[in-house]
């Protein structure tokens, strides 16, 4: 009788576990998910750009007369002090050099003054000479009027021509004057240029205009420049350094004058901060590596904090901005992986005791990354990452293990 009760057991025993084994067996295994929690923390809508640092007010330097230009005592990267750094001489240009037949004329020009002079000198020794007569006449003819032997006429007619030879001596020395200033001319276009004179005597200087440093120099070594040849560039890196962005015309609608600006992978350790202080009117074509043309707009941003801050960043240098559109010091987030659209609705899975449950939520702002919620699950709630299209209400799922 026991052994027909133990093998009821042994029987019984068998089936149960044989009928647990098909259950198990027909049981659907958890989906295996990423998971992450709903947080509250800051959060930023940003527009990110590359960006170069440059010099708002660059001052171009340039000739006031023409002339010769020596080499420059300043090089790029020098301070200079406003009205004290002299920055470049200028020294009379060379004269233009004479061809042969150039030369045989001035040579010829030359003798012709000499000539001309000559003849002049020769022409005031003849009025001299006249002159001499003319008052010999004039005295003879006074002391015979004084005497009574000569008529009136005749003393007029004897002071007329005293004057006259005056006059004609006076304009012989003027003729003079004049052949010996076109002698002197002449002579002149036969001069060559010699060893030019001291930089420190002669020469006009040009003045720093600003305290600031050398930012480019276009006329390093000496030559002949023209009135109005740029020379070098100065600008006051420390005090007015600025950023330019160049944004796409669709995000730089966005944009607002007095918008913080975070500048980014500049070289230092933090980043510097600043703010929007002008926008283009204006926006411009750029063509890409691709052959795509952009529109784009610059955005001029100006720094906050102090100079020491940024020491070291100078004129012409790449930085990331991050021009923040909107921010939330507390918002509440999920990664935007975690978000799917369900008709109209936005809707994540939250995970309780091992099963995945649908939850719809109220999306605010998404900043590529992470995702605000109006109205969503607590802080801390896990929420499944990239749910998979065959994910319901209620179903089992575990989180994948990093293998």
């Amino acid at each position: 009788m026991a052994g027909k009760v133990t093998r009821r057991i042994l029987t019984v025993a068998v089936l149960a576990a044989v009928a647990g084994g098909v259950a198990l067996s027909f049981r659907p295994s958890p989906e295996l998910v990423d998971l992450a929690e709903v947080t509250r923390a800051p959060m930023q809508l940003t527009v990110d750009a590359e960006g170069k640092t440059n010099v708002h007010d660059v001052f171009t330097v340039s000739t006031p007369i023409a002339g010769r230009i020596l080499r420059l005592g300043v090089e790029v990267g020098d301070p200079v002090e406003a009205g004290k750094t002299v920055l470049a001489r200028i020294l009379p240009a060379d004269p233009a050099l004479l061809d042969m037949r150039a030369r045989k004329q001035a040579i010829k020009t030359v003798i012709g003054a000499e000539a001309a002079l000559r003849a002049a000198q020769a022409e005031v020794s003849r009025c001299e000479a006249e002159l001499i007569v003319a008052q010999s006449d004039l005295d003879r003819t006074r002391r015979l009027h004084e005497k009574g032997n000569a008529t009136h006429e005749a003393l007029q007619r004897d002071e007329a021509d005293a004057r006259s030879a005056e006059a004609g001596l006076e304009t012989a020395k003027a003729t003079v004057i004049m052949r010996k200033a076109d002698l002197d001319r002449s002579r002149a276009e036969l001069e060559r240029f010699d060893a030019p004179p001291s930089p420190g005597e002669d020469g006009v200087a040009l003045k720093a205009p600003i305290t600031g440093t050398v930012l480019k120099v276009m006329e390093e070594s000496e030559t002949i420049l023209a009135a109005g040849t740029a020379v070098l560039d100065l600008g006051d890196v420390r005090n007015d350094l600025e950023v330019t962005v160049p944004l796409l015309s669709a995000d730089a609608v966005k944009v607002k004058l007095g918008m913080p600006v975070l500048i980014c992978e500049w070289g230092g350790e933090a980043p510097l901060t600043g703010r929007i202080v002008e926008i283009a009117p204006v926006g411009w074509t750029k063509t890409t590596a691709l052959g795509v043309e952009e529109q784009r707009v610059d955005i001029r941003v100006a720094f906050d904090g102090d100079e020491a801050a940024r020491a070291g960043l100078g004129a012409g240098y790449r930085i990331e901005a991050r021009l923040i559109l909107w921010s939330d010091p507390a918002a509440l987030q999920v990664p935007s992986t975690a978000l799917v659209r369900d008709g109209g609705a936005w809707v994540l899975f939250t995970v309780r005791e091992g099963r995945a449950h649908r939850r719809e939520v109220r999306r605010g702002r998404d900043n590529g990354v992470d995702a605000q919620l109006l109205e969503g699950p607590d802080p801390g709630t896990p929420v499944v990452l990239y749910p998979p299209p065959g994910l319901a209400d209620g179903m089992p799922v575990a989180e994948r293990q990093a293998e």
